[in-house]
């Protein structure tokens, strides 16, 4: 007998439709902006939450392809369908908070200009993460790379960043 702890768990998207022969389940998020690196989901089932091995985690935009270790068919794979998906809260939050995102409402300080404003937004749409910080009434994208920010204070919820020169002047 298999036993495991019931931990706390957050929903992360909705099994939409199963394709192909092999289970694959295509998974609407909840949280589009964030590509979660799966090992482990939940399906609630009979009044507890049941977890399964994560064979296969593929993030397209607002859908990802799930193929889950035990699911070998679409016949296995139908059970879940118009299921909410769940995985463990806190590792959804250790991840949500090493990303661009958790930076919203910290304040940019850059290390040769000095106060810039506040991240007020986060684009994932491009190639690259962009923080968008409110700046002289106009919108600042600074792009969420090391090269552009030096260092997050937590504490004081603040980045320091160190522009290049000129970089101000392509937002006048």
């Amino acid at each position: 007998m298999v036993f495991f702890v019931q931990k706390e768990n957050i929903a992360i998207g909705k099994v939409q439709k199963i394709r192909g022969l092999d289970g694959q389940m295509v998974v609407l998020l909840a949280y589009p902006e964030v590509t979660f690196p799966l090992k482990m989901v939940s399906f609630y089932q009979h009044h507890t939450y049941v977890p399964y091995l994560v064979a296969k985690w593929t993030v397209d935009n607002t859908h990802a392809l799930l193929q889950l270790k035990d699911v070998r068919d679409r016949g296995e794979a139908t059970r879940f369908h118009n299921h909410t998906l769940f995985a463990e809260k806190e590792a959804v939050e250790r991840y949500l908070a090493a990303t661009a995102y958790s930076l919203i409402g910290y304040r940019a300080i850059d290390q040769v200009l000095g106060e810039l404003g506040k991240v007020v937004h986060v684009d994932k749409d491009a190639c690259q993460s962009l923080l968008h910080i409110s700046y002289k009434g106009k919108t600042l994208l600074l792009p969420f790379h090391d090269h552009f920010i030096h260092a997050t204070i937590d504490k004081e919820k603040t980045i320091i960043t160190q522009l290049p020169v000129g970089y101000l002047e392509s937002f006048a």
